[in-house]
């Protein structure tokens, strides 16, 4: 067997855990039109020119970001929100590994009443992809988490958040898989990054293969699906066979961006820059409405990591914390 092959195979043997993965990929032909897994968009990064004007709060027009979110790094010592434009990459040339955690995830009043009277639950997906040196193939590493609103405490301004554990907890039974990474690599400086947000149904197909995978039930987090790493070429085939263990069961986008290309190391090349700490990911028209979260600050000493304004309110916003770990391989 070839080695990208076996690499697309042991990557969805992974996903598919106790699903009945082969039985469900032999129902169905694939459709023309197929309903969004949120990995479509995966192998296609934005432009980085068109997707910094999400970012320039010199351009004033009525024309809407080009990006659906925009990233800000929050430095903790300066209590301030900053643009990956303007952050330079200090670590030197070698690989490393990135760590990520959820944090907090906030919907905004709109989007709450969506989700209440549809009774839809939210999927969240951090999705990077980078390069691997040894072969020059692009590898993506896949994360899924899927979250409960209506189990969370509804915030006085925004209609609901959750906040996330420190760390994915572990499977409850001794049959059940083993946890999914959170963990990647990134070994020649670069990756590219998705943040992604869909409703999807409550009581969905969605919502089994996460519980089915993790065998976590009964919290706010409801389930995290991983996915190690599968060559970029594999995309394809792994939507399709998503599709096919969800029933082809489609997902209503809150956050359908392409990824955004970051370099972590002083020697790599790319317009956004990256580096260890807390990031907020959050609507781009609030992002720009803000001016990039001028005068905003994150509720870290208090734990509940959300954005609060100028006056200390919590805003209305659909938005998600997460605070990213780099470590040296």
């Amino acid at each position: 067997m070839e080695r990208r092959s076996f690499l697309e195979l042991g990557s969805l043997a992974a996903l598919a855990g106790s699903a009945s993965f082969e039985n469900l990929l032999a129902q169905e032909t694939p459709q023309t039109s197929p309903p969004i897994t949120g990995l479509e968009l995966l192998g296609d990064p934005y432009d980085s020119q068109v997707a910094q004007l999400t970012y320039n709060t010199a351009v004033e027009d009525a024309a809407p970001p080009p990006t659906p979110n925009g990233l800000l790094y929050y430095d903790m010592g300066a209590k301030k929100f900053i643009s990956p434009v303007d952050i330079k990459p200090a670590k030197p040339k070698g690989p490393y590994s990135i760590t990520s955690s959820l944090r907090t995830f906030n919907l905004s009043k709109s989007g709450y009443h969506t989700a209440q009277k549809s009774q839809q639950v939210v999927q969240l997906g951090l999705n990077f992809t980078a390069p691997l040196s040894s072969s020059g193939d692009t590898f993506a590493w896949i994360l899924k988490n899927a979250v409960n609103i209506f189990m969370a405490t509804p915030s006085n301004v925004s209609g609901a958040y959750a906040q996330f554990q420190k760390d994915n907890p572990l499977p409850n039974t001794a049959t059940a898989p083993a946890a999914p990474t959170n963990k990647v690599q990134v070994l020649q400086g670069v990756f590219n990054l998705q943040v992604n947000a869909f409703f999807q149904k409550q009581q969905g197909l969605w919502g089994k293969l996460f519980q089915a995978i993790s065998g976590i039930s009964g919290s706010p987090l409801i389930a995290t699906l991983g996915i190690p790493g599968i060559a970029l070429e594999g995309l394809s085939f792994l939507t399709y066979s998503i599709n096919k263990l969800t029933q082809n069961e489609g997902l209503i986008p809150i956050w359908h961006p392409q990824p955004l290309p970051f370099a972590l190391t002083a020697d790599a090349q790319a317009d956004f820059g990256f580096q260890a700490g807390h990031w907020c990911v959050i609507d781009s028209s609030f992002l720009k409405s803000s001016n990039l979260l001028s005068g905003y600050t994150l509720d870290i000493a208090g734990e509940t990591y959300q954005v609060l304004d100028k006056s200390g309110k919590q805003i209305d916003a659909n938005y998600v914390i997460a605070e990213f770990d780099v470590k040296s391989i």
